[in-house]
C-alpha cells in the first residue's frame, strides 16, 4: 500500500483478506529440535522415494492396459511407418508430439507420458525422438498464450516468438 500515514496503514491492513503473517513458524517440522537442512534432506527423500514409486507403478499399470489387442494397436499407431514415404512418418508424429503437448500444456508431461511406454516396448527409441522433438515445439505455445494474456504483449510475443523460433530452427538443423 502506498499509505504514509502508519493509523492508516493499520486500517487498511486489518481489512485486507490477504494474510501474510511470517512471525508465526508453520511448517511440518516446527516442533522438533531438526535443523533446516535435516528437515530439507528428509523430505527430499521421501519425495524421491515417492516418485520413485509413482513410476513403477506407472509402467506396472501401462503392462497391464497395453495387452493383447489393444498393445498391437497402439504398437502400430505409436510406430508409425509409411514404406512409401519412410521420413514422413517422423514428421507425423511431431505433430502428434505437439498436439499432444499443446493438450497438455507441458513438454513434460507428455516426454512422461511416453517414456514408460518405451519401457514395456510399444514404442520403438527411435521413435521416442520424434515425439520429444514435437514435444519441445509444442511446450511454446504456452508461452505465446501467456504473451497474449500479459500488460505488455508486444515484449511478451517478441520473446514468445523468439522461444518458437529457436525450437524450429533447432528441429530444422538436428532432425534428420
Amino acid at each position: 500500500a502506498k499509505e504514509n500515514d502508519e493509523t492508516k496503514l493499520q486500517a487498511l491492513l486489518e481489512k485486507t483478506m490477504i494474510v501474510n503473517d511470517q512471525s508465526k513458524p508453520n511448517h511440518l517440522f516446527m516442533d522438533t529440535s531438526m535443523s533446516d537442512g535435516m528437515a530439507g534432506t528428509i523430505l527430499l527423500i521421501v519425495s524421491l522415494l515417492l516418485l520413485t514409486t509413482c513410476l513403477v507403478l506407472l509402467v506396472k499399470t501401462l503392462q497391464t492396459v497395453f495387452r493383447g489387442q489393444a498393445a498391437l494397436w497402439m504398437k502400430s499407431l505409436l510406430n508409425l511407418e509409411f514404406k512409401s514415404v519412410p521420413c514422413i512418418a517422423d514428421y507425423i508424429l511431431i505433430a502428434f508430439g505437439a498436439g499432444m503437448t499443446i493438450l497438455m500444456q507441458s513438454s513434460s508431461i507428455t516426454t512422461s507420458t511416453l517414456t514408460p511406454l518405451v519401457g514395456i516396448g510399444l514404442i520403438k527409441l527411435e521413435k521416442m525422438f520424434p515425439f520429444t522433438v514435437g514435444a519441445n515445439i509444442g511446450t511454446t505455445v504456452t508461452g505465446i498464450l501467456s504473451a497474449l494474456a500479459g500488460s505488455n504483449i508486444a515484449t511478451g510475443m517478441e520473446v514468445a516468438m523468439s522461444h518458437l523460433l529457436f525450437n524450429v530452427i533447432g528441429t530444422v538443423i538436428w532432425f534428420p
